[in-house]
C-alpha cells in the first residue's frame, strides 16, 4: 500500500510542494512544527504533530542517499559560509530526536508546561535539521570544486 507523502498532504493547503525534494521536505516539516506549536486547538494540532512524524519518517530514510549531480550547483558556494549548522550528529540522528518527540506530542497526556517545552525543542531541532540539511557541501575554489568535511 503506497502512502502519500506529507508534504503532498492538503492540511494546511499552503504547504503542497508534489516536486519537492529533501531539502523541501525538510522545510515543510519545519513550519508543520511552527504551525503546531502556534496552533492552540488541541485536535489540529495533534494532526500536524502525526503529519510532522509522518513526514519525518518519509525524510529519515532519503537523508544520506548522495545529491543527484543535477542538484549539486545548488549545494556549491563560492565562499564559505560565516557560520553552519552546530550540532555534534548526523541529520540522520537529529531526524530521528524529532521523530521521538513529534510521537509524544502527537500522543497528548502530559503537563501544559512539558508539553509547552518539548514543542519549542521539537521546532528548534527541525530548524536545525532543516539547515543541516540545506547547507552547503561543496566549495568552489581556483582548484576547482572541493568537498566541504
Amino acid at each position: 500500500m503506497e502512502t502519500t507523502a506529507v508534504w503532498q498532504l492538503s492540511v494546511p493547503p499552503d504547504f503542497i510542494d508534489v516536486e519537492a525534494d529533501f531539502v523541501t521536505a525538510a522545510a515543510h516539516c519545519e513550519r508543520l512544527a511552527v504551525t503546531a506549536q502556534e496552533t492552540e486547538n488541541m485536535a489540529t494540532q495533534r494532526e500536524l504533530y502525526q503529519q510532522l512524524n509522518s513526514g519525518l519518517n518519509q525524510l529519515l530514510p532519503v537523508l544520506n542517499e548522495p545529491i543527484p549531480d543535477a542538484d549539486r550547483e545548488a549545494f556549491t558556494v563560492d565562499t564559505l559560509p560565516a557560520s553552519s549548522p552546530m550540532l555534534d550528529c548526523d541529520s540522520d540522528l537529529l531526524c530521528e530526536y524529532c521523530l521521538a518527540l513529534s510521537e509524544l506530542l502527537g500522543g497528548g497526556r502530559m503537563s501544559v508546561s512539558v508539553e509547552e517545552a518539548l514543542q519549542g525543542l521539537l521546532s528548534d531541532l527541525i530548524r536545525l535539521l532543516t539547515d543541516h540539511i540545506a547547507a552547503p557541501r561543496w566549495l568552489r575554489t581556483a582548484e576547482g570544486v572541493q568537498p566541504l568535511v
